[in-house]
């Protein structure tokens, strides 16, 4: 008999499909990230982040600025997604997406308290289900330095469990606002602590879920500055009052946060894989041996709140050329599911189209907050999360 958690889940996705629930758009557009930090308007989520880049182009929300509550993605939750969607992909009916999958979009994922536990649940989903562990899709870990409390615990726990996922993805841009020299210098303290725990990633020494990516690069440097023309907002030129001037080139970027801790970036030839979009080459870095890492060299776009920092000399918006799907939480057991239009299956912006050109499922899908456990469900999910 299947369980109270489960019985329950499905049986609300049925009746939701009965009142014009638009599943089958999902299985056509299948959810491809989970936010693991939200904050609900009421009649839209948003993602929360307290990192609070100048140029976020999902247009996050600060938790300080948060209007409603803001909901962390609970691993309670999550076991009552991922059960709701293996007992559907059972049915035929696949909700997720097994080319690419994030555990965020808007959110720094390294600030959950519970991130690896996430990554562990949806892990054990995507075995049960496609017989494969969430590293074997594309399922990047995506950062930007945090001075939250569980940033330093995530990011050596998640070196440790390679198996979880597929790339290390690190900003190393000046998207971050700094008040003062000092705390500059704690940001540049915190990224000599981050190149050193990354040392196995990038010496190639830990395991892929594909046998055939082993020992392939496995930590990805994307690099950000605004294009040719345009230039930094007045007000944050400097990186800190008084301090230098921001980076307007590669160059730049690497001589301050590449070099001094990991040596020069060193081209080695490689072809870089198709399916990587934002990857410009391939190389390894001079003090590290057995390096190699995917070099992600792109520019500011004028998406989210990118204008509060960059004046850019073409403002216009990107044309979309895809439509994502994604989860955000909405309570202890709840969830709503978001759709929207991007610039490619792998960004993470929103593109604004006309309400005429927007499918009317869109829409359908906001107007529903998805409940996966009553009160006996509950209590099954948390038999089974007891250690």
């Amino acid at each position: 008999m299947a369980n109270p958690a489960l019985r329950s889940s499905v049986r609300r996705i049925t009746d939701l499909n009965a009142g014009e629930f638009p599943l089958g758009a999902l299985v056509e557009h299948p959810i491809s990230a989970i936010e693991s930090m939200a904050c609900d308007t009421g009649m839209a989520s948003r993602p929360e982040c307290d990192v609070g880049c100048l140029a976020c182009c999902t247009n996050s929300v600060h938790s300080a600025h948060a209007v409603g509550p803001v909901t962390l993605l609970s691993p309670l939750l999550l076991t009552a997604i991922s059960r709701m969607a293996a007992e559907l992909a059972r049915g035929g009916t696949h909700i997720m997406s097994i080319d690419r999958f994030n555990l965020f979009s808007g959110s720094n994922e390294m600030d959950h308290p519970h991130c690896v536990e996430l990554r562990e649940i949806l892990s054990a989903f995507f075995d049960e289900v496609h017989n494969r562990p969430l590293g074997a899709v594309s399922s990047d870990v995506v950062f930007h330095l945090s001075r939250s409390p569980h940033f330093r615990a995530n990011l050596q726990s998640v070196v440790q469990k390679p198996l979880l996922w597929d790339n290390v993805c690190m900003a190393i841009d000046e998207q971050i606002e700094f008040h003062s020299a000092r705390e500059y210098s704690r940001h540049m303290e915190d990224l000599e602590w981050v190149w050193r725990v990354l040392r196995p990633v990038l010496g190639r020494e830990v395991s892929h879920a594909r046998r055939e990516r082993q020992g392939e690069p496995r930590v990805i440097l994307n690099m950000l500055v605004p294009d040719s023309g345009s230039v930094f907002q007045d007000k944050y030129r400097a990186l800190y009052p008084g301090g230098p001037l921001r980076a307007t080139t590669f160059e730049e970027l690497a001589h301050r946060y590449v070099t001094p801790f990991v040596g020069d970036i060193l081209d080695d030839g490689s072809a870089v894989p198709r399916e990587h979009r934002f990857t410009t080459r391939i190389a390894r870095l001079a003090a590290v041996p057995d390096s190699r890492v995917f070099v992600g060299q792109n520019y500011y776009a004028p998406a989210g709140r990118a204008r509060l920092l960059v004046r850019f000399n073409d403002p216009g918006s990107r044309p979309p050329n895809a439509i994502r799907t994604k989860i955000y939480p909405t309570g202890e057991t709840t969830f709503r599911i978001a759709a929207s239009f991007t610039t490619s299956p792998a960004s993470e912006e929103e593109v604004a189209v006309h309400p005429s050109r927007t499918p009317a499922w869109f829409q359908a899908l906001r107007e529903f907050v998805i409940d996966v456990g009553d009160r006996a469900g509950k209590a099954w999910l948390e038999s089974k999360m007891q250690p």
